[in-house]
C-alpha cells in the first residue's frame, strides 16, 4: 500500500475525504475479514440453519434427520464442517460455502456504509427494525433454499433413481 500512495498523500486523503478512505478501507479488508470468520461462524451457523431446513421439510411431511461432520488437516486445524440432513431416500451436506453466512456478511459490510452517510439514511423511517429483522430473513431464505433443493432431489427419486436425482440436484444448484 505504502509503495502505491505515499503515506503523506495518504494523510491528506483522509483529512480532505474522510468518508471515501473509511469506504475504500472497508472495502479492502471485507475480504480478509469474511475468510477468518466464515469458518468459525459456520460451526455455530450449522445447527440453526440444518434445524431450519429440518423445519422446513417437516412442514413439507418429510422426516429428516440431522448430523454433523469435520475436516482437519494435518496440523490440526479445522477445515471444513458440513451439517448433513438426510431422509431414507436422499441427504444433503451442507458445507460452509451454504451457510448463508455470506449474505449476513454482505448486509453487515454494507451496513456500515450506511453508518458512515448516516445524514441521509437516518431520514428513513423504521431503518432500525428493516436492519435487524435482515439478518434473520437472510438466513431464513438460504434454509427455503436448501429444502428446495432436498424437496427436488426427493422428487427426482421418486420420480426416476437415486442417482439421476444426485446429478440433477448438483445440476440445479
Amino acid at each position: 500500500f505504502c509503495a502505491y500512495v505515499p503515506l503523506r498523500s495518504f494523510g491528506m486523503r483522509v483529512q480532505n475525504y474522510p468518508r471515501a478512505v473509511t469506504v475504500a478501507i472497508v472495502a479492502a479488508l471485507s475480504p480478509h475479514a469474511y475468510w477468518h470468520l466464515n469458518l468459525p461462524a459456520w460451526s455455530y451457523l450449522s445447527g440453526v440453519t440444518s434445524t431450519m431446513v429440518r423445519g422446513i421439510l417437516w412442514v413439507c411431511g418429510f422426516q429428516t434427520r440431522t448430523f454433523s461432520r469435520e475436516q482437519e488437516g494435518a496440523d490440526g486445524q479445522l477445515i471444513d464442517y458440513w451439517a448433513i440432513v438426510s431422509s431414507s431416500n436422499f441427504s444433503v451436506s451442507i458445507g460452509s460455502g451454504c451457510s448463508g453466512f455470506e449474505g449476513v456478511t454482505l448486509f453487515i459490510f454494507a451496513s456500515l456504509f450506511v453508518l458512515i452517510d448516516w445524514n441521509l439514511f437516518s431520514k428513513v423511517r423504521h431503518l432500525w427494525a428493516v436492519y435487524v429483522l435482515t439478518v434473520p430473513f437472510v438466513l431464513v431464505l438460504n434454509a427455503a433454499r436448501i429444502a428446495g433443493l432436498f424437496l427436488y432431489a426427493e422428487w427426482y427419486v421418486w420420480r426416476y433413481n437415486r442417482s439421476d436425482a444426485m446429478w440433477a440436484t448438483v445440476e440445479a444448484f
